[in-house]
C-alpha cells in the first residue's frame, strides 16, 4: 500500500492557482462592498487584506492538496480526506481574511 501519490508539480501549481483565485474573488467583493471606509485606516487600507489573504488561502490550497496525495483503500477514509481537505483550504482562507483586515473591517 503506497501512502503518498506522487506530487505532480502541475497540479499542485493549478491548486495554488484555484486556492489564490478564490480567496482574491472574495476578498474583492468584500473591499467592494465597502462605501465609506474609516478614516483612521489610511488611503491604502485595501492593499494589505488584497495581498495577504490570496497568498495565505493559496498555501491553504498547497496542504489541501498534498493532503489530497494521501492514498486510501477504505472509501470512508477517502471521504475523511475530501472533507479534511475542505475545512484545511477553510481554515487557511479564514486565517487569512483575519490576518488581511485585522485593524479595518476586522476589528
Amino acid at each position: 500500500m503506497k501512502l503518498f501519490e506522487r506530487i505532480q508539480s502541475k497540479n499542485f501549481f493549478i491548486a495554488l492557482t484555484l486556492g489564490f483565485a478564490i480567496a482574491f474573488v472574495l476578498v474583492t467583493a468584500l473591499i467592494l462592498s465597502v462605501n465609506n471606509p474609516n478614516p483612521v485606516w489610511g488611503k491604502n487600507w485595501f492593499v494589505r487584506p488584497i495581498l495577504l489573504t490570496p497568498v495565505i488561502a493559496a498555501t491553504g490550497a498547497g496542504v489541501s492538496y498534498l493532503i489530497s496525495t494521501i492514498s486510501f483503500r477504505n472509501q470512508l477514509f477517502n471521504l475523511f480526506k475530501i472533507l479534511l481537505c475542505l475545512l484545511a483550504y477553510i481554515f487557511f482562507l479564514w486565517i487569512g481574511t483575519v490576518i488581511g483586515f485585522n485593524g479595518t473591517l476586522w476589528n
